[in-house]
């Protein structure tokens, strides 16, 4: 079911939002829809307000995380250090523009300059607190906990 709710709402999409301004989005209701369900729908304003949240954000845009990873030397077998990856995936330019990400990246850096040989997981719950079941900080929503621990702080997975 939820197979068929996402390919549903993604040809709704593409019909009546991808080429259009978001106003005349708005206006087009599609045929056999309610325009209160429409609106409902629409993705864009809801998704907005939900970014505007976020106080440390990616600036990866769609990139995915372990497209990344390969990129910074994972295709090579020497992936990028936590550190290095945080860094990355929160610049904007060659800084980072925001002074809550910049303290997290100090407080990384200065977590594994005092304890070089701490383990990925750790440093990342001692920076960003206990990490629960579904995602880890730093990481993006599809690694789990389980999937780092026990790694070093230099290959942060390939």
């Amino acid at each position: 079911m939820n197979e068929l709710w996402r390919k549903w709402r993604c040809r709704l999409f593409h019909v009546h939002v991808k080429n259009h301004s978001i106003g005349a989005a708005i206006r087009s209701v599609p045929k056999n829809m309610d325009k209160i369900d429409w609106e409902w729908l629409r993705v864009g304003e809801r998704n907005s307000k939900n970014r505007c949240r976020v106080k440390m954000p990616q600036r990866t845009g769609s990139k995915p995380f372990r497209q990344i990873k390969y990129d910074m030397g994972g295709k090579s077998g020497n992936p990028p250090s936590f550190e290095q990856f945080w860094f990355e995936t929160h610049k904007s330019g060659n800084i980072l523009d925001n002074s809550k990400t910049e303290g997290k990246y100090d407080m990384i850096k200065k977590t594994i300059q005092e304890n070089p040989d701490m383990e990925v997981f750790d440093v990342i719950e001692s920076c960003f607190g206990p990490q629960n079941k579904g995602r880890v900080a730093g990481y993006g929503g599809s690694v789990k906990p389980n999937d780092i621990k026990g790694r070093s702080t230099k290959p942060i997975g390939t």
